[in-house]
């Protein structure tokens, strides 16, 4: 099976996307005038590491922010706020994460809040087969990119 970050960056909105259906899931910049509550996802950093002779491991690390809901003057409920933290960390407490038919180790689960932000790192380890290529010549077994947006809502 092919599985690549945006695999788990698919799955990572998933599951937030059933404890919270109502908010909007950003995985692009946030652009000016976003809704609130809502959520921002990214890939902050991955690394690969030889496991074997045609395996990798990986590690690869998420940001999940959560935009606090505002009141009328802009500010948030800190009731709320730790609430809203709560349920979000409860939902990646399973120890995996299981990306199509997989379940990747979630290695560390780390919160934070800042101002009317909660911030979650998500750590994540898994081994893989990189694709190879068939034949001496790998642009014709490529597909190239198109443009790709997505919003979850």
């Amino acid at each position: 099976m092919n599985m690549n970050l945006f695999n788990i960056l698919e799955a990572i909105c998933d599951k937030i996307k059933l404890r919270f259906p109502e908010n909007p899931i950003y995985i692009m910049q946030v652009p000016q005038g976003f809704k609130r509550p809502s959520f921002y996802v990214n890939l902050v950093s991955y690394s690969d590491r030889d496991l074997c002779k045609d395996g990798l491991w990986r590690k690869a690390m998420f940001e999940i922010v959560l935009f606090a809901e505002q009141d009328a003057k802009g500010t948030v409920s800190t009731f709320k706020q730790l609430m809203a933290q709560q349920q979000l960390t409860q939902i990646f407490q399973s120890q995996s994460l299981q990306v199509k038919d997989r379940f990747l180790k979630i290695d560390n689960v780390y919160g934070a809040s800042r101002d009317s932000e909660i911030y979650l790192t998500l750590s994540l380890e898994y081994g893989f087969t990189p694709d190879k290529f068939d034949g001496e010549d790998p642009e014709n077994n490529i597909e190239l990119m198109k443009e790709f947006s997505i919003k979850y809502q």
